[in-house]
């Protein structure tokens, strides 16, 4: 059962920052839990070092993984003379991943789309749900700094890695992981990751919806890929073209199926 709530007339980050304690499940200061608020800021202050690199670390990887396949394909294809011509042709290819903003910047543009999204919503989402949410926003693209290819399912090393000690309970950290790693990827052959998800489960004795959550992330996602993700590179004559593949009547699908048009 739901509480009841209130439409969110505001920004959601400001709106949550500006929740009581009362609002969220109770924490152990004993322990070394954190408030809620403060607990994700200490989440986005660990992943600071990822997202100011993530776009270089999927360059990187993509390079690394197309030269050694190219390289194998070199080596069984071609000897002798052959050889020549083959290593000439490898370095006009263009093996590289040229991966758009990932950082800080789309993090709060994501932000910025899941407010205005919920300002449309007669009924929102609960504090604990906001941060819930908001954590996930943070660890959705971090794994592409390990390489674009299934970079969804990264979020868990990271979790584990960086952010144990500041959040304690695994079980949430496992929502918190679900709900990013939805955002792409595939479940049973199919790109609708979200019907894995639990529609409504009580956590700490608060109500969380995982389904709703990941769709609005998705949704969100798809809606801040806009041209301020893009590099500003229009003075350059670069090797390569870029656009954009939006999949928003997929995310809009998804966002519509799981709030029951709400």
């Amino acid at each position: 059962m739901l509480p009841k709530l209130t439409r969110i007339d505001k920004d959601l980050d400001r709106w949550f920052k500006e929740r009581k304690d009362a609002s969220f499940p109770m924490h152990d200061a004993a322990r070394g839990e954190l408030p809620y608020p403060e607990r994700y800021l200490r989440v986005g202050q660990a992943l600071a070092p990822y997202h100011s690199v993530v776009e270089k670390g999927a360059l990187l990887r993509s390079a690394q993984e197309s030269r050694i396949t190219i390289m194998r394909q070199i080596k069984k294809q071609h000897s002798g003379s052959m050889l020549k011509s083959a290593l000439s042709a490898f370095t006009q290819c263009d093996p590289l991943v040229y991966l758009n903003n990932h950082g800080q910047s789309h993090v709060r543009r994501v932000n910025q789309r899941v407010s205005e999204l919920l300002s449309h919503f007669k009924s929102p989402i609960t504090p604990y749900e906001a941060y819930l949410l908001f954590c996930g926003i943070q660890f959705h693209d971090v794994g592409n700094i390990f390489g674009r290819t299934e970079h969804e399912s990264k979020c868990k090393e990271i979790m584990e890695k960086h952010c144990r000690q500041i959040i304690k309970d695994a079980v949430e950290r496992d929502t918190i992981v679900r709900i990013a790693t939805a955002h792409g990827g595939y479940y049973s052959g199919e790109r609708d990751t979200i019907q894995a998800l639990r529609k409504l489960q009580r956590l700490f004795e608060q109500p969380v919806r995982e389904q709703l959550l990941a769709a609005l992330l998705r949704f969100a996602d798809e809606l801040a890929d806009d041209s301020s993700r893009a590099a500003r590179v229009e003075h350059f004559n670069l090797p390569w073209r870029h656009g954009l593949c939006a999949r928003t009547d997929e995310a809009d699908t998804c966002l519509t199926k799981f709030t029951n048009g709400r």
